[in-house]
C-alpha cells in the first residue's frame, strides 16, 4: 500500500505518473472483474419457467370491452372469431399468465396477445388484432382471412 499523502507530495513536486503497462494492466483488470464477478445477490432471480396449467377453446365475441377498443381503432367485429385462451403458471412465483391466440388452421399466422388476467389478454390481442388489420391495409395478404371476422367502422 502507498501512503495517499506521499503520492500527493509527489504530485504537487511534479513527479511522473506511475502506472502499469501491458500486460500487468490486464492481469490487474481480469482480476478486479474476477471479484466483481463473485458478489452474489441477496436474492435469487426467480426462474422464468413457464409450465402449462389449463387450455380453454372459445369465441372472441364483441363485448362492451372489445367493442370499445376495437372501435378506438376504427374496427368492427363482425363475426365470433375461435380463439384458445391457454393458461401458464410461472414455477417459482406461482404467478399466472393467460395467453389469446388463434389456433384454426386457415387462420395462419396466429395472432397472439397476453396478459395477467382475461381482460389484459383480451386487450393485448385487440391490439394485435388492430396491427395485423393495418399491415393488411398495406398489402399484407397474409392476413386475409381477417376479413371474415372485421371490418372499418
Amino acid at each position: 500500500m502507498i501512503d495517499l499523502a506521499l503520492l500527493d507530495k509527489a504530485r504537487q513536486a511534479g513527479l511522473p505518473r506511475l502506472g502499469l503497462r501491458s500486460p500487468a494492466r490486464e492481469h490487474l483488470a481480469q482480476a478486479v472483474a474476477r471479484t466483481f464477478m463473485r458478489v452474489g445477490l441477496p436474492l435469487d432471480i426467480p426462474s422464468f419457467e413457464l409450465v402449462r396449467s389449463g387450455r380453454e377453446e372459445r369465441l372472441f365475441t364483441a363485448t362492451p370491452q372489445v367493442s370499445a377498443f376495437l372501435r378506438e381503432a376504427g374496427l368492427v367485429l363482425t363475426d365470433d372469431l375461435p380463439i384458445v385462451v391457454g393458461r401458464r403458471t410461472r414455477k417459482s412465483t406461482g404467478q399466472t399468465y393467460l395467453f389469446v391466440t388463434t389456433r384454426s388452421p386457415e387462420h395462419r399466422p396466429p395472432i397472439e396477445g397476453a396478459g395477467m388476467d382475461l381482460p389484459q389478454a383480451e386487450r393485448s390481442f385487440g391490439r394485435q388484432l388492430s396491427a395485423r388489420w393495418q399491415e393488411l391495409g398495406e398489402g399484407n395478404e397474409d392476413y386475409a382471412w381477417l376479413r371474415s371476422f372485421l371490418a372499418a367502422d
